[in-house]
């Protein structure tokens, strides 16, 4: 998004409100946040690429609060992702930063499908470098929406080896940028050109409290 929108100005303001806020409202508004760090891999123009010369894969960070609230099927999400060495493709220069925060649907419990998966839909702004160089500021806001699929392949199979490592999962996401740029080639807007993200999910601190069925 080169011109941040109505939309996503409220989605921050709002995500924001909620934080300051918080020491006021009631205890269950706002639980104590659960914070993950997830190493992958990223991939981008797997579908639609802007070039002939196609996707662009590399090692992937992510690092991530995760907030519950008081309604069982939404909770807020805040944190950060960059590839440190770069995409492959002659992407090796892009290793630049992007924050994101909003709030997290819940569409799938654990407990449908006899704890195997999960699904939620995060709808997230994200703060990061503007592609296009044409805009006043070099970083800009989008808003995406993500499906997330969470695999909880460490309660499966090593229950056994302790609590951190049961808490261990593996993660997909499918993310589509609602508000992407016009390409400085084409002078074309894509609208439809997903970014995939998957690798391991590893919990930091304590087991937080287990989420209730919506």
């Amino acid at each position: 998004m080169r011109d941040p929108s109505a939309l996503v100005r409220t989605l921050a303001f709002t995500f924001l409100a909620l934080i300051a806020t918080a020491p006021h409202v009631e205890a269950q508004a706002l639980q104590a946040p659960q914070f993950v760090f997830e190493p992958g891999v990223i991939t981008i123009n797997a579908v639609s690429a802007p070039v002939s010369s196609g996707s662009s894969t590399g090692f992937n960070l992510r690092f991530v609060a995760i907030v519950p609230t008081g309604i069982p099927w939404l909770s807020l999400e805040v944190g950060a992702s960059f590839p440190p060495l770069g995409l492959s493709n002659g992407l090796r220069a892009s290793n630049d930063p992007t924050i994101f925060y909003g709030p997290v649907v819940l569409l799938l419990p654990r407990d449908r499908t006899s704890n195997w998966v999960e699904l939620t839909l995060p709808v997230l702004g994200a703060y990061r470098l503007d592609e296009t160089g044409e805009e006043e500021r070099l970083y800009v806001n989008d808003l995406v929406v993500q499906t997330v699929a969470t695999l909880p392949v460490g309660e499966k199979l090593m229950s056994d080896m302790g609590s951190f490592w049961s808490r261990i999962a593996l993660y997909a996401i499918v993310e589509q940028n609602l508000t992407p740029a016009r390409n400085v080639n084409t002078q074309k807007v894509d609208r439809f050109n997903p970014t995939f993200q998957y690798g391991v999910s590893i919990p930091i601190g304590q087991r937080p409290p287990a989420r209730r069925e919506p």
